[in-house]
């Protein structure tokens, strides 16, 4: 029920209305907002930016880790010729 009163109140009040203020106006969502608006998305991102950064590299690294491991048991197994799905199994079977 709350959540439906924030939308209702977001809705009426138009804070994520897009509808461009000039015809000559950038297009793009960001640009679409008003200043007071693009000002805190500005701030939360400068606070947040560490965080996020270290997020991302945290999930490449686990990407990274995956296919070297993946790559290790092909290797291992010699299994050149199979399929990715049959090396899937094969990751999950040791796990």
């Amino acid at each position: 029920m709350a959540s439906g009163a924030a939308i209702r109140d977001i809705n009426r009040n138009g804070f994520l209305d897009r509808s461009p203020i000039d015809d000559d106006m950038a297009t793009g969502m960001f640009h679409g907002l008003r200043e007071e608006l693009q000002l805190t998305a500005v701030m939360c991102a400068m606070e947040y930016a560490p965080a996020t950064r270290q997020a991302n590299n945290d999930a490449l690294e686990a990407q990274r880790r995956a296919k070297r491991q993946k790559e290790e048991i092909v290797k291992q197994l010699g299994l050149e010729k199979a399929t990715d799905k049959h090396i899937e199994c094969l990751i999950y079977h040791k796990m």
